[in-house]
């Protein structure tokens, strides 16, 4: 069973499929993509009066939701059920641009993703059918060209020509060609190599014998969702640096932080405070049989909870997927 109709979000055409009696697949191309979403049938069609329209696209866009057929997607923010991924929760504590710096480095950092080499000219095209505006959490045409304006005035881009012109719809269509420059190159590389836009994760656990399948499910995990794990006594630490400078160092350049309580060990309190007092986000995980050990003031954030090694490298992807990517 098939119905064309128009995506909510995107305002691009769409096939929905059935996939069974409450759940439906539909995929959104644009350009050379194709993004996959997976809805439950009830919420979709509730869904349509609620949400931002803006982030709801760009996570979308991002993959970030609806890009796997186990984890439908549900507005309210009931009990987390195997199939169920509260969008509502992923809206209010999702991982997209919010201020005007993040919305600026977060295009600069997709156009240089674009270029294949140093130098290379990079041309957008972006309109009704190509809304690349969402992809960037913009309202409109008018949005990205301002902040693509922006990164020309700042020296980051060279703009090679731009051409904002009518379509027969009575759309707009902005096509704009650029360049990174040198001074562009190395702003990208310094916001990959620490902060928000680094592929850094902090590691918080406690390293011991009984807790090697633990560390090796979080940094596959990691290794699937194309994160770099920080694990401190793995590091190689100058002789100048105590192993404190290294965790602190460690801490100041990641992106965010995986917290495993499992046996509670202090310096885990530690280390995932310290991120949350950077205002980076911390995934905290723990053993089942452990949980009723930790402590009453981490006890009601959400935790995975799980009871084998492959169970939470399953489940720190799919966070990581939706809350971090």
């Amino acid at each position: 069973m098939s119905e064309l109709t128009i995506c909510p979000f995107t305002d691009q055409p769409i096939v929905i499929h059935e996939v069974d009696g409450d759940s439906i697949y539909y995929e959104i191309k644009i350009q050379d993509e194709t993004y996959p979403v997976t809805f439950c049938r009830k919420c979709f069609e509730t869904i349509k009066e609620l949400g931002d329209k803006t982030i709801i696209a760009g996570l979308i866009l991002n993959y970030k939701i609806g890009n796997n057929l186990e984890r439908k997607i549900h507005w309210d923010q009931g009990e987390m059920e195997i199939d169920r991924l509260s969008l509502s929760t992923i809206i209010e504590d999702g991982d997209y641009p919010i201020s005007p710096k993040e919305k600026l480095d977060n295009l600069f950092m997709g156009l240089y993703k674009i270029a294949d080499f140093d130098g290379q000219g990079i041309t957008m095209v972006a309109d009704q059918q190509n809304v690349l505006w969402y992809k960037y959490y913009f309202e409109n045409v008018d949005e990205l060209k301002f902040y693509l304006d922006v990164l020309v005035s700042n020296n980051l881009i060279v703009e090679h020509g731009s051409k904002m012109s009518a379509l027969p719809t009575g759309h707009i269509q902005l096509t704009f060609t650029c360049r990174l420059t040198f001074k562009g190159l190395n702003k990208a590389s310094e916001l990959e190599e620490e902060g928000d836009m680094s592929n850094n994760c902090f590691v918080a656990m406690s390293f011991n014998h009984n807790t090697l399948g633990i560390r090796n499910a979080i940094r596959e995990a990691l290794k699937e969702t194309g994160f770099i794990p920080i694990i401190i006594d793995e590091q190689l630490i100058d002789s100048d640096r105590t192993i404190n400078d290294e965790i602190i160092a460690g801490l100041r350049k990641c992106k965010f932080c995986i917290a495993d309580f499992t046996n509670q060990s202090r310096g885990v309190y530690f280390e995932s405070g310290f991120v949350v007092g950077q205002s980076k986000k911390v995934i905290y995980t723990c053993e089942r049989k452990d949980f009723e050990n930790a402590h009453f003031d981490i006890k009601p954030l959400q935790h995975i909870i799980y009871e084998t090694p492959e169970e939470l490298k399953k489940e720190l992807v799919y966070k990581i997927q939706a809350w971090i990517i």
